[in-house]
C-alpha cells in the first residue's frame, strides 16, 4: 500500500521495494518511525523526488497514524460490550483507558497540526493516501483473523473479534518494539489459557519476528551488493 501511495506521489519504481521492506522491519522490531528515517535517507539518494521529500513522508506517516488511531477507536467503541463480556476486569479497564489516552492525545496533536497547516499534500492526495492506509488496516485485520482461524478452527467469532480489538489496541502503544509479542501475555491474562489462543498468538509473533529478521537481512544484502560491485 505504501508503494502505491508513493507511486502516485513520486512515480516510485519497483526497485524501491527492498527499501520499503527494510522500513517496515525497522518500524516493527526496533521502534516506530526509525524505518521512516532510514527510508527518507534512501529516497534522497536513489529517487528523483517531487516536492519536499521530508514533507511527503511526514504526511504519509501522519495519515497512517490517523487511520490506525481512528480504526482502533472504532473497534474499541463498537466491540466494547463484547470485549467486556469476554474479558472485563481491572486489567482491561486500565489497558483500555491507557490506550484511549494515547490515541486521543495523538489525535489532538494532529488537529493542532491541521490548524498550523503543516501538511503539504493536496486535498486529493490526502484523501487517497488516507483511503489506502485504511484499506491496509482492514486487509490486515481480515488476514490476521484468517490466520488465527486456521490455527484454531474451533475459535468462536466472538473471541476472534475480541482478540482483533486487543491487537489493534496493543499496536497503538508508542515506542514499543515487536508489539505482537505483547499480545500473547495480554490474551493469557484476560482470556485465560483454555482456548489455546495465547500459544497461537505467541507462535504468530515468533514467526513474524523471524520473518522480519530474514526480510531485513535479505533486502540489506540485495541493496548493498550492487554498491559493492560498483566500488570494486
Amino acid at each position: 500500500m505504501e508503494w502505491l501511495i508513493l507511486r502516485r506521489l513520486w512515480k516510485l519504481r519497483a526497485d524501491a521495494f527492498p527499501a520499503l521492506f527494510r522500513k517496515q522491519v525497522a518500524n516493527e522490531i526496533v521502534f516506530g518511525y526509525s524505518g521512516d528515517a532510514q527510508f527518507y535517507l534512501w529516497a534522497r539518494q536513489h529517487q528523483p523526488l517531487k516536492g519536499s521529500a521530508f514533507g511527503t513522508l511526514r504526511d504519509v506517516a501522519v495519515l497512517s497514524a490517523l487511520a490506525g488511531n481512528l480504526a482502533t477507536l472504532a473497534m474499541m467503541a463498537i466491540n466494547a460490550p463484547l470485549l467486556y463480556a469476554v474479558a472485563g476486569g481491572t486489567l482491561l479497564n486500565s489497558f483500555a483507558a491507557s490506550v484511549a489516552v494515547i490515541i486521543l492525545s495523538s489525535l489532538g496533536i494532529l488537529v493542532m497540526r491541521r490548524f498550523v497547516s503543516l501538511l503539504t499534500l493536496s486535498r486529493r492526495d490526502l484523501i487517497v493516501t488516507f483511503g489506502l492506509h485504511s484499506l491496509r488496516i482492514v486487509l490486515g485485520l481480515i488476514f490476521t483473523a484468517l490466520l488465527w482461524k486456521l490455527l484454531l478452527p474451533g475459535l468462536s467469532p466472538m473471541i476472534l473479534i475480541a482478540v482483533a480489538t486487543l491487537r489493534m489496541m496493543v499496536h497503538r502503544l508508542p515506542l514499543v518494539p515487536a508489539r505482537d509479542a505483547l499480545l500473547a501475555p495480554l490474551v493469557l491474562a484476560l482470556l485465560g489459557p483454555g482456548s489455546g489462543l495465547a500459544a497461537a498468538t505467541m507462535l504468530v509473533a515468533a514467526l513474524t519476528l523471524v520473518t522480519h529478521l530474514a526480510v531485513g537481512a535479505i533486502t540489506s544484502i540485495a541493496t548493498f551488493l550492487p554498491a559493492a560491485r560498483t566500488s570494486a
